[in-house]
């Protein structure tokens, strides 16, 4: 690898996350340190959650009969549990799993204590990027395609009305 630039264009804090581990991945894949990529943090975006109460209401109230719900990023999460502020077993007189779409998710929900309960919230994610099946309660929900692909299905899907989940 010749000596290059990597620019990083996430927000801030997850911008700090990724430079990490992509300067070990490098550091530890034997790259000579001359050939050691500069990788700059330019964020490009604030994610910024929302503090409206009605909003929070809303979805409270939708949990309540939630069999599953599905979180398409880290940032959906935060912004969700920011907006929330309740313990995620609080909203239902079960326990709803929740589907994620990769790893990053997992960790944002387990930064908020969702999997680290007494009686821990399932937290499913597809083991096959390309052809991925989250298994809740023994049930299958097949995902197509790339990740990217999915959540683009999902949301066109749920606008035109042929899924009955409410895009929040």
């Amino acid at each position: 690898m010749s000596a290059k630039t990597i620019i990083v264009t996430r927000p801030s804090g997850q911008a700090r996350q990724l430079i990490e581990v992509l300067t070990s991945s490098i550091e530890l894949s034997g790259v000579a340190k001359c050939s050691l990529p500069e990788i700059l943090s330019l964020p490009l975006l604030t994610i910024v959650p929302k503090t409206d109460e009605a909003l929070a209401a809303h979805i409270a109230s939708l949990l309540q009969d939630a069999d599953l719900a599905i979180f398409v990023s880290p940032n959906a999460i935060e912004c969700v549990m920011r907006l929330l502020e309740r313990n995620w077993q609080n909203f239902s007189k079960r326990i709803i799993p929740i589907g994620v779409m990769g790893g990053s998710s997992r960790v944002a929900l387990q930064h908020h204590g969702v999997g680290a309960e007494v009686n821990p919230t399932p937290i499913v994610m597809p083991q096959d990027k390309e052809h991925g099946t989250l298994r809740v309660y023994g049930r299958s929900y097949k995902a197509w395609g790339p990740i990217g692909r999915v959540r683009e299905f999902l949301s066109s899907r749920v606008r035109e009305g042929a899924i009955g989940w409410p895009i929040l």
